[in-house]
């Protein structure tokens, strides 16, 4: 269901009905205003992707681990999995992607995750260029192997998780929570570095 943003000078929108999230974009020798669904057409996102291909020599009661890195996440998020005598490369790669989709600072900064029974391959996301600056790592004790491919190709603006002011150079400026902000490459880099709360 879509509920219609709040009204602004110059729309017909019911003012009582959402906040206003509308930004003034410039442009045109002026200053337009766009909602959310228009900044992000005009800036779409693009997932950040890696992925792990579980393989090896499987055992009861090994422990199969994969490490998250990212200075958004605080470090690093490590899950693991201990393998029952039913498991197959497949499904080590299905319970790991379930660790990754139930973890709550995973989703809270935009990770995700899927698995491909065919390929046995765990397949890792980031909702935008957050991403690519993350290392994933695979360990396992026993015989279990995980080659890892690592993220890359994100894209796109990011956005806020909570209210906070960031300063690059010597201009402060405000990033609000869920308004897509597109950013630079070194201000990403540095928002990443520097643990704020974006997605």
């Amino acid at each position: 269901m879509t509920f219609p943003f709040q009204g602004h000078q110059g729309n017909n929108q019911n003012p009582t009905l959402m906040p206003n999230f509308y930004r003034p974009v410039a442009g045109s020798g002026g200053v337009s205003l766009m909602s959310p669904q228009e900044y992000m057409a005009k800036y779409p996102l693009t997932p950040s992707s890696g992925n792990v291909v579980v393989g090896g020599t499987l055992a009861s009661g090994d422990v199969a681990t994969l490490d998250i890195t990212n200075g958004v996440l605080g470090g690093t998020v490590s899950l693991a999995y201990t393998l029952t005598s039913s498991d197959t490369a497949a499904s080590v790669a299905y319970e790991l992607a379930q660790l990754v989709q139930d973890n709550p600072t995973l989703q809270r900064f935009g990770f995700s995750a899927e698995a491909d029974p065919l390929t046995a391959t765990l397949y890792i996301y980031q909702a935008s260029g957050v991403g690519n600056f993350s290392t994933l790592a695979f360990s396992a004790t026993g015989s279990v192997t995980g080659t890892v491919t690592q993220m890359t190709g994100g894209a796109g603006p990011v956005t806020p998780v909570e209210n906070f002011i960031f300063t690059t150079g010597t201009s402060p400026r405000s990033y609000w929570f869920g308004v897509p902000v597109d950013v630079n490459y070194q201000t990403l880099k540095a928002l990443v570095a520097q643990g704020q709360p974006v997605q």
